[in-house]
């Protein structure tokens, strides 16, 4: 059995009047964020979320097990994070909320 759990990260992100797209600032107070939320997380569907990587390398499971293996996608739990973000403080910087996001933005899989 082979379990496979996505967490997306939910970054920092200030939107320019420039760009009006998002993006990370290191050094921006995190009471200055715009949105935290991970846009590319939040725009795709469950199944548009899977990298074709990923999915050949479910594909390479099932067919090196010949089908004795099976793989799952149980839900992460919502809210729960990995990798614990810092406590909200009025000096914290989105650089140290980012580098949680960050380390909470990937793919678990687990081989039982």
């Amino acid at each position: 059995m082979v379990d496979i759990r996505t967490y997306a990260g939910r970054f920092c992100l200030v939107v320019t009047r420039s760009t009006d797209t998002p993006w990370r600032r290191d050094e921006t107070l995190f009471t200055k964020c715009d949105v935290v939320a991970n846009p590319s997380d939040d725009a795709l569907s469950s199944t548009q979320r899977t990298s074709l990587a990923l999915a050949n390398l479910i594909g390479d499971i099932r067919s090196s097990t010949h089908g004795r293996s099976r793989c799952r996608w149980p839900q992460a739990t919502p809210g729960v994070s990995p990798v614990p973000y810092p406590p909200v403080v009025s000096e914290l910087a989105a650089g140290d909320w980012n580098r949680a996001a960050s380390a909470n933005n990937r793919v678990e899989i687990r081989v039982h």
